[in-house]
């Protein structure tokens, strides 16, 4: 399937300068959603891990169902305030802003094998916060998967020091 040709582009949004990859058409297009959660599972099944992290919000989407069909647990990586405590929180800094992401200090174990599920990954900011937050918690991030994979300039350098698995490449 050509998920490209379903992605809407808009220009200079957010802000002046970024070329917005909107994924609200995939997600109207039940065969679209269909096929990406299959190439999900297929590629995932393979992977020893125990539990899947999802960055807020569009990451949930991919995450919960993912996390539903291979029966895994789902860690939810929320925008700072939205989760009661006790959690452990990472800053990072976006295209367009600053945010911070925040776990359930007690949804991360030691030693827990962690695949990381979003949407996108363009700067990596957001990614590189999840990771952090898992290596804080003295558990292993052992995967990476995104719908879109569109590094920039500035984030082609980074490392997550796991494999990248996605689906659409920019």
């Amino acid at each position: 399937m050509n998920l490209k040709e379903h992605l809407r582009e808009i220009k200079d949004w957010p802000k002046e300068g970024i070329l917005f990859k909107d994924i609200s058409p995939l997600l109207l297009n039940p065969s679209c959603f269909q096929f990406i959660i299959q190439e999900f599972k297929t590629h995932y099944k393979k992977v020893d891990f125990n539990k899947l992290l999802a960055i807020d919000a569009r990451g949930f989407l991919f995450a919960s169902t993912l996390a539903y069909l291979l029966e895994k647990p789902l860690i939810l990586a929320r925008k700072k305030g939205k989760l009661p405590p006790p959690t452990i929180s990472e800053s990072y800094s976006l295209e367009y802003g600053e945010s911070t992401l925040e776990v359930s200090s007690l949804a991360i174990s030691e030693g827990d094998k962690v695949v990381l599920i979003d949407d996108l990954i363009a700067t990596g900011g957001s990614s590189r916060a999840a990771a952090t937050l898992i290596k804080k918690s003295k558990a292993e991030l052992v995967g990476a998967g995104f719908v879109m994979d569109i590094r920039t300039s500035i984030g082609s350098e980074f490392k997550l020091e796991c494999p990248i698995f996605s689906l659409l490449k920019f």
